[in-house]
């Protein structure tokens, strides 16, 4: 029986110790990954790593835009950020882990957007944002509501929570799904 990888330190400690035997990613799991956060005035679409782990990626800027976005431009959005969504595996994964980059320009992000947003600091801010994960696997778009204030303290609802979609509904559902994503989050 092969060794299942569910955590980022289990992956890492992996690498460490055994970087010239390949990990075997699952295929079904690999996919397209996004972060929508709200902070009741602005929706900000983040790209995530398609590889299973939920890192930003360092390489493209969020997208900002107002609340009062039409759900046609809300899915576009979401397609846009999802199509920046890159697989990044073995090596590569290891040392965008360890280099701290996607954690640090996320910090700077934050830091950046509170200022520019008009709140006090980068707390305040963080603790204003409620938080959807999208991913995008296999013809299939799954909204993720979750539970609790800041990017860094969401925890997900639920399977009975999420919502799916196919990957061909029209951009009206998919904007008027990741507002209903929001509405199921909880504090």
């Amino acid at each position: 029986m092969k060794n299942v990888i569910r955590t980022r330190e289990e992956l890492v400690k992996h690498l460490h110790s055994h970087p010239e035997i390949p990990i075997e990613i699952r295929r079904k799991r690999q996919g397209k990954r996004a972060s929508i956060r709200f902070d009741d005035r602005n929706y900000y679409f983040i790209t995530m790593s398609g590889s299973g782990l939920n890192v930003p990626d360092p390489e493209v800027s969020p997208i900002v835009i107002t609340k009062s976005t039409s759900d046609v431009a809300l899915a576009t959005i979401l397609q846009e950020t999802l199509d920046k969504s890159r697989f990044i595996a073995g090596m590569d994964l290891k040392n965008l882990i360890e280099s701290r980059v996607p954690q640090d320009k996320e910090k700077q992000w934050e830091t950046t957007t509170a200022k520019e947003q008009g709140y006090k600091n980068r707390s305040t801010f963080i603790k204003n944002l409620k938080s959807v994960w999208v991913h995008w696997t296999e013809g299939q778009l799954s909204i993720f509501p979750t539970r609790g204030f800041g990017s860094h303290k969401a925890i997900g609802l639920g399977k009975d929570q999420t919502i799916i979609l196919p990957g061909d509904s029209p951009p009206e559902e998919i904007g008027a799904a990741v507002r209903l994503g929001f509405e199921r989050w909880q504090p």
